[in-house]
């Protein structure tokens, strides 16, 4: 399972089981897929070399990392406070970012279609 996937189940846990917020056990297990996941972002947003073919999509993943780590801050926030709209920000800020992982997959399939046909 990714980190992506492990958030996501460990966040749907705590939909159907608030009192999980209050569980250090289960606190620790959310960490490790979003400190993994935020870990793996800097390393796209560090990168400088992008070939000029590449920089529609690496944008892209640019504004998908940014909104990834907003998600981690906001649910950080939110779960250390209890404070539901913080948590519910984390949850837009993770489908923003899911939308825009699905548009530099889109510029990335183009651009693999085009090598394709160019053969």
């Amino acid at each position: 399972m990714n980190d992506l996937q492990q958030i996501s189940q460990l966040t749907s846990e705590v939909t159907e089981n608030p009192m999980l917020l209050m569980d250090s056990g289960w606190k620790a297990r959310v960490v490790v897929p979003y400190e993994d996941l935020v870990t793996q972002l800097q390393k796209i947003k560090n990168y400088k070399n992008v070939p000029p073919r590449f920089q529609e999509s690496h944008e892209l993943l640019i504004k998908c990392a940014d909104e990834y780590i907003q998600s981690r801050d906001s649910f950080y926030t939110g779960v250390d406070n209890l404070d539901a709209d913080m948590i519910n920000q984390a949850s837009n800020h993770m489908k923003r970012g899911g939308d825009y992982l699905n548009q530099a997959t889109s510029k990335l399939n183009e651009i693999k279609a085009e090598l394709e046909n160019a053969n």
